[in-house]
């Protein structure tokens, strides 16, 4: 959507979400200026109000906090800014240009106009998030969901013998949404376990290559030469331990390096017009250190 300051002469565009009152309050999530949306603001019939992300207000905006309060035009249709969400939320669902604006569902008729979508039963563009009540289990949850749906199904759209035979088959499944809507997890996760399982097989070769290589440049004549003078084992042994370990360290800090580097360059390739992409690809320590079980 296109927004600007009201009397501003600049528009600038920003992606946008439709979310309940209630959205910010269920997620947990809290302000990093001003206030967050609330269930009141789900009345067309208050002033029209609306969040924007950190992202955008620091990007855009230039982290004016003198625009909470402000008026803007948004779409078309004034509305004032009430808040800033915290700088590390990105939406309920991870995804290549996260929300820059959170809008109230309910004025979605009036931003919309004609092509509104909120009364039209059949359009499938809503999530739903809940939380589970205290001492609530899945099943139970899951169960009344299903209820729901094949009702809604058979009053809305089964209008055919063999929708209707259908429906006692019809679920909604219940998943953890604890650390989003992973969407792009569903689209990427079996070409990345391809290629995951590539590297460890270049990587095992590497290694086979590399010993070989540390083999082959042992000098048996030198060796027999120190053990004849004199040399105790255990020196030599610290000594072939002392180029391994060089070599090793060395590879694994250019190995750093490359694969930061990499990484950005594959980001960039697959989404390369993506705004605040929400992935993180520098390496970190849980994926430096060895697992417990490895260690010695």
């Amino acid at each position: 959507m296109s927004v600007r300051p009201e009397g501003g002469s600049v528009s600038l565009s920003a992606s946008s979400d439709y979310v309940s009152g209630n959205y910010f309050d269920t997620l947990g999530v809290a302000p990093a200026l001003g206030r967050l949306l609330k269930a009141d603001d789900d009345d067309p019939a208050r002033p029209a109000v609306f969040v924007m992300s950190y992202r955008v207000w620091r990007d855009q905006f230039g982290a004016d906090p003198a625009l909470i309060g402000q008026t803007f035009v948004v779409g078309g249709t004034g509305m004032t800014l009430v808040g800033v969400s915290e700088e590390r939320f990105f939406g309920e669902t991870r995804r290549p240009e996260p929300p820059g604006l959170f809008l109230p569902l309910g004025i979605e008729r009036q931003v919309r106009g004609a092509s509104s979508m909120i009364d039209r039963e059949a359009q499938d563009w809503l999530r739903i998030i809940g939380r589970l009540p205290d001492g609530g289990r899945v099943e139970a949850t899951q169960a009344q969901a299903d209820a729901a749906l094949r009702q809604w199904l058979g009053d809305h759209l089964a209008t055919t013998e063999e929708e209707r035979a259908a429906l006692p088959a019809t679920t909604t499944p219940i998943v953890s949404a604890s650390a989003g809507v992973e969407t792009l997890r569903m689209v990427f996760e079996q070409p990345l376990t391809i290629l995951f399982v590539m590297s460890g097989l270049v990587l095992l070769i590497a290694a086979a290559n590399l010993a070989n290589l540390m083999i082959a440049h042992t000098d048996r004549v030198q060796t027999a030469i120190r053990v004849a003078l004199g040399a105790p084992r255990a020196r030599l042994v610290r000594q072939a331990l002392v180029e391994v370990t060089v070599l090793s360290l060395t590879g694994a800090a250019v190995g750093i390096v490359v694969a930061s580097m990499a990484t950005r360059s594959i980001l960039a390739l697959v989404f390369p017009d993506a705004v605040g992409l929400p992935v993180d690809v520098t390496p970190s320590a849980a994926v430096l250190r060895l697992p417990q079980d490895l260690r010695w």
